[in-house]
C-alpha cells in the first residue's frame, strides 16, 4: 500500500481503483478457488448423470450445515480463542487435513498413482506441520501501524522506512482482537508517548491529546460546577473519565465504551488517568452509546461528553449527526451542557462547516473552543453559557485538584479558556450557511471525509475559523484584564491576529501605558515572522510532494 500510495500521490484519485484492485491481488485467487470447490465436489459425489438428486441434495445439506457451524464457531469460539493468526493456521490446517482424505478416497483402487499420491499427502503433512511449527510472522505493531491512515507522514516510503516510521521506535504494551475493533497500546521509546489505537487509528495518547482529553471533562463543568449526573461517551485511555472523577459534586459517573478490549487497555494510563474505573462513582457501560442514550430516561444527565473517533470511520459516523445531538438533547437536563469532540485534520473545509452547523442548530446557546492545532470542542445547551473571565477561573478553582489537572495543560484560570474560544451558535450557522447539515439521512460526511484523508487540512481550516472567530473582549475587565488575556493569545501561534486585536483594546483604554507598547511591538515583529514562515512550510510541502511525484 506504501509503494502504492507513492506511486499516485500526485493524483490521489487513482487511490481507490489501485487499493481496490490491491485487494483483489491478494483475495481474488483464494476466493475463486473456494468458489470452485463446491461445484468440482457436485461433479465428483455425482457419478453418474442419471443419478443427481441424491448425492447432490446430500451435498448441499451438508455445505449448509457447516457454513452454520463455521459461521458460529468462528464467531464464538474460534476468533475469541485462536485470534486470527491461530484462526487462519486452523482453518489452513482443516483445508490440508480435507484435502488428504479426497486423496485418499481418489488413491483407492488406482494403485499404480499410490506412490505419486503418497508424496503428495506426504507433502501435504509437511506443510500443514510447517505452518505450526515455523508460523508466517505476525508483528503485532506493524499490523496496527494505521497505514492506510498515516502513509502520506512517512519521511521515506521504503520498507526501511516503515521499519523506522512505525517499528523501531515503539514497544508494543498491550494488543487484542477485539469484538468491534482491534485494540492496542504502545510506548514510543524516544519521546515517553504512550498511544492507544482502535485498528491502526490513534485515538489517544499522553503527549499530544493530553490537553484535548483533560478539557474535554472540565470544560462543560467551567459552565455547569454544580453538576451531579454526568456521561463521557468513550472510554479509550481514560483520561477524560478520570479528569471528570476530580471534580467532587457528581455523584455518578456513567462511561460508554463500546469495545470492551479497551477496559484492559486503558489500565496502561493509569499514571496519567487517575483511575477512573476504581473510583465507586463511576458505572462502566459496555455497548453503544447511541442506544444507551435511547434507553436513558429524558433529562437523565446534567453534562455529558463525547469523544468518538473519527466521524469518516464506518460505525462511529452516526454518532455526529443531527439526530443523535437531538436526542443527547433529550437526555440532558433543562440547564444540562453537551461537550461534543470535533477534528479540523484530514477534514475539507465544507465537511467542516456542515458539522459546526449540524451542532449548532440543535442547541439553544453554543460556544466553540480550539484546544490546539487541530481539535475542537463544541458545548452546547438550552441555558445561557456565560463567557465571564471572573466567573470562569472561580468555577474552576473550587477543587485544588481540578485546577493542578488543568495546570498540567497550561490552563490557569478563565482567561487561558477565553483564549481558546472561537466563536457563538449565531457566527457557526453563518459559517455554515449554503452547506446542508449532517444527518441520519444524507451520512454526508461518512461519505465525504474519506476523501480528504491524505490532505493537510489544519491550515486551511484555521484559516475558516479565524475569519469567523470574535474575540470575547467584553469577558474580562480593564487593561489588566485585555493584557492577560493578549498575553494567552499569544502563546498559541495561531492566535496572533487576536493578540494584536486584544492589546490595540488595551492601548486604546490606557495610551500611556509603556507595557502596552512593548507588547504590540513584539506581537507585531512575531506575526510578520509567522507570516513568513508559514509560507515557507507551504512552499517546502509542495516542493516535497513535487519531488516524491517524480
Amino acid at each position: 500500500f506504501v509503494w502504492l500510495f507513492t506511486k499516485v500521490e500526485a493524483h490521489l484519485w487513482l487511490l481507490w481503483p489501485g487499493g481496490l484492485l490491491l485487494c483483489l491481488a491478494v483475495m481474488l485467487p483464494p476466493a475463486l478457488l473456494m468458489g470452485a470447490s463446491f461445484p468440482y465436489l457436485v461433479r465428483a459425489a455425482a457419478g453418474s448423470v442419471d443419478a443427481l438428486s441424491r448425492p447432490v441434495g446430500r451435498l448441499y445439506g451438508v455445505n449448509t450445515l457447516g457454513a452454520l457451524l463455521g459461521a458460529a464457531a468462528g464467531g464464538m469460539f474460534l476468533l475469541p480463542g485462536l485470534a486470527i493468526v491461530g484462526s487462519v493456521r486452523l482453518a489452513v490446517a482443516v483445508n490440508l487435513a480435507a484435502a488428504l482424505v479426497l486423496l485418499g478416497l481418489l488413491a483407492r483402487g488406482r494403485r499404480p498413482r499410490m506412490v505419486p499420491l503418497a508424496g503428495a499427502a506426504l507433502a501435504l503433512c509437511l506443510a500443514g506441520g510447517a505452518l505450526f511449527a515455523f508460523p508466517a510472522p505476525w508483528n503485532p505493531i506493524l499490523m496496527t501501524s494505521g497505514m492506510y491512515r498515516y502513509v502520506y507522514e512517512m519521511p521515506e516510503r521504503s520498507r526501511r522506512g516503515l521499519d523506522t516510521f512505525a517499528l523501531k521506535p515503539f514497544e508494543l504494551l498491550y494488543y487484542n482482537e477485539g469484538l468491534s475493533s482491534v485494540v492496542s497500546v504502545a510506548k514510543n521509546l524516544v519521546t515517553g508517548n504512550i498511544w492507544l489505537a482502535h485498528n491502526g487509528k490513534v485515538d489517544a495518547s499522553t503527549n499530544v491529546d493530553m490537553k484535548t482529553q483533560v478539557l474535554l471533562a472540565h470544560l462543560p463543568f467551567a459552565f455547569r460546577p454544580r453538576a451531579k449526573r454526568v456521561m463521557v461517551i468513550g472510554l479509550a485511555s481514560g483520561i477524560t473519565a478520570g479528569s471528570a472523577t476530580l471534580h467532587q459534586e457528581p455523584e455518578r459517573i456513567e462511561v460508554v465504551e463500546i469495545e470492551p478490549a479497551t477496559v484492559a487497555a486503558s489500565r496502561f494510563f493509569q499514571d496519567y488517568n487517575h483511575r477512573p474505573l476504581d473510583d465507586p462513582r463511576v458505572e462502566l457501560k459496555l455497548g453503544d452509546a447511541r442506544n444507551r442514550l435511547l434507553l436513558a430516561p429524558d433529562g437523565a444527565y446534567d453534562l455529558i461528553s463525547s469523544e468518538p473517533s473519527n466521524p469518516w470511520i464506518s460505525g462511529v459516523s452516526n454518532l455526529f449527526t443531527r439526530e443523535f445531538f437531538e436526542l443527547g438533547k433529550k437526555k440532558l437536563a433543562p440547564d444540562g451542557v453537551w461537550a461534543q469532540w470535533l477534528h479540523s485534520y484530514a477534514m475539507s473545509g465544507r465537511d467542516l462547516r456542515s458539522l459546526l452547523k449540524t451542532f449548532a442548530s440543535v442547541y439553544e446557546q453554543v460556544r466553540l473552543f480550539r484546544i490546539n492545532d487541530s481539535d475542537l470542542i463544541l458545548l452546547g445547551s438550552r441555558r445561557p453559557l456565560s463567557l465571564d473571565a471572573a466567573q470562569l477561573t472561580r468555577n474552576l478553582a473550587l477543587n485544588k485538584a481540578v485546577a493542578d489537572d488543568l495546570g498540567q495543560v497550561g490552563v490557569l484560570s478563565g482567561i487561558d479558556l477565553l483564549a481558546l474560544y472561537m466563536m457563538d451558535r449565531e457566527r457557526l450557522l453563518q459559517l455554515g450557511r449554503g452547506v446542508p447539515a449532517n444527518s441520519d439521512d444524507n451520512m454526508l460526511v461518512e461519505y465525504s471525509a474519506p476523501r480528504q484523508l491524505y490532505r493537510n487540512t489544519v491550515d486551511s481550516n484555521s484559516r475558516l475559523l479565524l475569519e469567523a472567530a470574535e474575540t470575547p473582549l467584553g469577558a474580562v475587565k480593564g487593561v489588566a484584564g485585555l493584557k492577560r488575556l493578549a498575553t494567552a493569545y499569544a502563546l498559541g501561534d495561531w492566535n496572533m491576529s487576536r493578540a494584536l486585536q486584544t492589546i490595540e483594546a488595551a492601548r486604546r483604554l490606557d495610551p500611556l501605558d509603556p507595557s502596552i507598547k512593548r507588547l504590540r511591538g513584539a506581537y507585531m515583529v512575531r506575526a510578520l515572522r509567522q507570516g513568513k514562515q508559514r509560507v515557507k512550510r507551504v512552499m517546502r510541502e509542495l516542493e516535497g510532494r513535487a519531488a516524491r511525484a517524480k
